[in-house]
């Protein structure tokens, strides 16, 4: 699975999708944006901002201007504020064959799968038997 794609990782910005190794586990790596920096499993910004106030994102100073960054599950609806990714929503579903086999229900910042009467959601949260 694309634990990156279907949302069903703990990053908080970058995502980066792996094999399951000794390494890395989980099949996935979590990454910060440029201006951040990985502290106890968090981004950080490197410098915070003064003036510039992210709605549902992070801000960080890059040279002498102020830039809001999406958290993960957001995409910019403009420069301040990061709405949310609809994952349920057919245009963003196209082609994605581990998505929800029965109901997808949108949630924010992420997404949760259901299975009609009579079937019970399978431990990969995504299929039902």
């Amino acid at each position: 699975n694309d634990e990156c794609f279907l949302g069903t990782h703990d990053c908080t910005q970058e995502c980066i999708n792996t094999e399951p190794n000794n390494t890395f586990t989980d099949g996935y790596i979590c990454d910060c944006y440029d201006g951040f920096t990985m502290i106890d499993g968090m981004c950080q910004p490197n410098e915070n901002c003064t003036v510039t106030v992210c709605v549902n994102g992070m801000c960080s100073i890059n040279g002498t201007s102020e830039t809001c960054y999406c958290n993960s599950g957001y995409t910019a609806f403009n420069e301040t504020y990061c709405d949310d990714i609809d994952e349920c929503d057919n245009d963003t579903i196209v082609n994605n064959e581990d998505h929800c086999e029965h109901n997808c229900i949108n949630t924010e910042p992420d997404y949760i799968c259901t299975c009609d009467d009579g079937y019970i959601l399978n431990s990969d949260q995504r299929t039902c038997t």
